[in-house]
This record gives C-alpha cells, structure tokens and sequence, in this order.
C-alpha cells in the first residue's frame, strides 16, 4: 500500500472592528500585520501583532482588540508550526469574549474554530472534534449572518473526518460547506479556492482522479491569480496535485510539482516546519514508487525528524513518516531495521484513531508483507487475518483492499504447507479483484498463478487444469 500524504487546514483572522474613530498605533500596527501575514510574511507579521499584544495588555480585558490580537498571533504562530503557542492563546482569546458578553457568539465561534484546528494539527483529536462541534453549533444558531463562518466551521470538520478516513461524510460537508460559501461569494475568493482544494483531495483519496483534476486546478488558478506563485497556500494545491498526478502514474510532473512545493514552504517557513517534513515525506513517496530507495529514504528520515521536532513523538503524521521509513528498508533489504518502525507506526494510529482505521489496516498489511519475507509465516498469517477484520469492517467484504490481504493470507497457509486453505484463499481474492477491476487486470492474472500452484500442490489436478486453461487463454490473449 502506498505512503500516506498529508493536508494542513484553515485558520481565520480577526479584523479590527470596535475601535475608537481616531486610529491609534495598536490598530494601525494589526492593520499592517494583517496585511504582512495575508502576504506570507510571517516573521515581520509576528514582531507587529506582538508589539500590538503589549499595547493591548495595556488597554485591560474588556478591550475587544485584546482578543483579537491574541486569535492573530496565534494563526501565525499556527502558521509557523508553534502550535503549542497558538493554543494558549486562543484559549485565552476566547475565554475573553465570553466573559465580555453581549453579541459575542460569532467572535467566540471564530475563536474555537481556530483552537480547533491547532488541536486537529497536534494530533489532539477528540479535543478538536469537541471544539469544531462547539464552534459549529454556535455558527448554526446565527443563521445567515454568519453562513461564510458557518461553511469556515463545517469545512474543517470535514478536515477532520478526511483524517479520519470516512470520506463519505468529508465529501458531503465539504460539498454543503462549497454551497453556502458559493451563495455569498464570488467565484474567485480565496476561502472558495480553500473548499475546491479539500474536496479533491477527498476525490483523490476515494481513487476519483477525474473528478479531483479540475478542483486542484482551480483552487490553483486562484491561489495564484490572489497571493502569486511563490507563496505557501499555492504550494499546498501544488502538493496535492502532484499527489494525484503520482496516483495517476505521471511521476515526471508530480516530481515537478512537489519540488516547486517543497522550495516555497522552505523559502517561507525554513525546514524545521511541519508542512516542509510533509512535502519531504510526500517527494520520498514518489521517489519509492520509482525504486530511487536511497534518495527515498534519506527524505523520510528528514521528515520523520522534523515531524518528532515539531509535533512530539506520536503524532498521525510521525507514524506516517516511520511507516514510510519503514517500507523503503523493506525494499532495500534491510528487514531489522524495518519491522520496529512499523510496530510504532501501528502504536501510533492504533492510540490516535483506534484499532479499526484504514491506517491500522495499511501498516499491518506492511507488516505482514515484511514477516513473509522474513519466513515469519505465522506471525503474517496472525497479521494478515487482523488486518482483513479491519477492512472489512471499515469497506465491507467484497471491497478491493480486501483482496491485496486475502492474497498475503493465502501466501502464509501456502507457506506453511496448508495447500487447501491456501487455495481457498487465492480464489477468494481473484474473485473480488475480477469484480474490482475486470478480468483482465494484470492483479487477476497474477493472482490466478497463485491458486493454480497450490491446487497442484493440493492434489486437485482437475481444478489447476481449468485455473492454468484459463490462465493460458488470458496470456495468448494479450499477446494477440
């Protein structure tokens, strides 16, 4: 199974609204910085909105531009990967607004949305579901005042449920989410391009290449056309992109797309930050697909250390990262050192997301694949059996990831000299890739080698004679 890829998600600034009629230097320093971090200067951004923060200080709780000085540091602090200090502060930007009182629902809302996304990026996941629910209620009960906020709040529950991997209730809210914020805006604003970008990476994820194409390239052409080439947002699409033209087999322009990424975020953000370890991982991935293992694996290891650095030891995407990691040893050969990062890349997920989670299920597919090549048959075989009840709870029976792992079971009873269980298990498999894929998938024809063996080696002549007519057929076919 393939590395896993990653997407960041949204977090919102607060205006400067309530102030005397007469700009004072604490406003007009949260204009400038406004304007320095809509541009991608973050440093310069930070000092402005920490000299603001001391001049709120000074203004006393009740000054509504204290909490909104708090909730804009903390997006660039989010921005920059210092998510441990953008929660602190938003929590304390929200905590403000309620004990201010009055009509302050919306600016709580935005506040908790954000609070929300900076759990969701530690990892922190219930909190963040608590949070996004909480903001999302709030937004609710304001109706049409508040409908871009409320499209702001679903879309980053639906981040959420992405990450998760139930994709069905992703797609459905990032669609609701894309229909009010397209009722109140025009085509080309910013958070539009934010919702086209989440969606089709929700396509991509489902194998719906065709339909996520056209969503990348336009949240794309207005990324670009609003904040240029060269800044992150526009490197975020440029990644994803290249993620579904890798899915797609084109490797010359994802390699393409995922450099270009890859040097904005450094440009931006130097390599200590979070979505330069994602590109890393992510240009690793593509690197492994093309058997370049050493220029693979030197990229996963700057990712799983960036990773560590930043998020802590056991966060999803660390797990991605050692998974990675773990995988490209496997090919070059180097099984020791591979099978202890799977074990904590299964630790991980099984902590973050629970034990019945596409991850859990793609790490113990890695890992039986490793046993087997280790002659560890049994152990695949207690491998492969947990990871086929994990599938098929999560996709059903018939679902094609059931069958890659069906396939590995069969390998390991066929190891072990258990030729009929064997068969019964190959047979199996080459009937959900044939209703997967049609008969004349190349994963069919490998498949139907396999069972033909071990109905020989079962003494089932009759059937191994139909299987390899059969196979035979498929071959002159081809040839043809």
């Amino acid at each position: 199974m393939g590395p896993k890829r990653l997407l960041p998600g949204v977090c919102l600034l607060l205006t400067v609204a309530g102030a005397p009629a007469q700009p004072d230097a604490l406003e007009v320093k949260l204009v400038v910085a406004n304007q320095h971090r809509v541009n991608g200067n973050y440093a310069e951004a930070e000092r402005l909105y920490a000299e603001a923060l001391r001049l709120a200080e000074q203004s006393g709780d009740y000054d509504l531009r204290l909490p909104k000085t708090l909730n804009n540091l903390a997006a660039v602090y989010q921005a920059r990967g210092r998510y441990a200090e953008a929660e602190s502060l938003l929590r304390r930007a929200a905590d403000l607004y309620r004990r201010q009182g009055g009509d302050k629902d919306r600016l709580v809302a935005i506040c908790l949305n954000n609070l929300g996304e900076v759990y969701r990026a530690q990892g922190k996941l219930a909190e963040a579901e608590a949070t996004f629910r909480e903001s999302l209620a709030l937004r609710e009960q304001m109706v049409v005042e508040a409908a871009l906020g409320l499209a702001s709040a679903i879309n980053n529950t639906a981040l959420l449920e992405m990450e998760r991997g139930r994709y069905e209730y992703a797609e459905a809210a990032y669609e609701r989410a894309l229909s009010i914020q397209r009722a109140h805006l025009g085509p080309e604003e910013l958070s539009i391009a934010t919702t086209l970008n989440n969606l089709a990476e929700v396509y991509r994820l489902q194998k719906r290449p065709a339909e996520a194409e056209p969503l990348y390239l336009h949240a794309l052409k207005i990324r670009e056309e609003a904040l240029g080439r060269n800044h992150p947002e526009v490197a975020q699409v440029l990644n994803n992109y290249g993620a579904l033209l890798q899915d797609t087999g084109d490797y010359a322009q994802a390699e393409k797309f995922y450099r270009e990424a890859l040097q904005t975020r450094r440009q931006s953000f130097g390599d200590a930050h979070p979505s330069v370890a994602a590109s890393w991982n992510n240009l690793g991935s593509l690197l492994r697909a093309q058997g370049r293992c050493e220029e693979a694996e030197e990229l996963f290891r700057k990712s799983l250390e960036a990773w560590e650095d930043a998020l802590g030891q056991e966060h999803p995407h660390v797990a991605a990262a050692a998974s990675n990691l773990a995988e490209v040893r496997t090919a070059m050969d180097r099984l020791a050192e591979a099978e202890p990062l799977h074990q904590r890349a299964l630790g991980i997920y099984e902590k973050v997301f629970g034990p019945k989670h596409e991850q859990v299920e793609r790490v113990l597919h890695n890992l039986g694949a490793l046993y087997l090549k280790q002659h560890r048959y049994r152990s695949a075989e207690a491998v492969f059996r947990r990871a086929i009840a994990v599938a098929e709870e999560i996709h059903g029976a018939s679902h094609s990831s059931v069958a890659p792992l069906t396939a590995g079971l069969a390998a390991a009873c066929e190891a072990q000299g258990r030729y009929t269980e064997a068969s019964r298990h190959y047979e199996r498999a080459g009937e959900i890739y044939e209703k997967s894929f049609g008969p004349d998938h190349p994963q069919v024809v490998a498949n139907l080698g396999h069972y033909a063996t071990t109905l020989r080696l079962a003494r089932r002549d009759r059937e191994a004679a139909a299987v390899e007519g059969r196979l035979q057929s498929m071959l002159a076919s081809r040839k043809r």
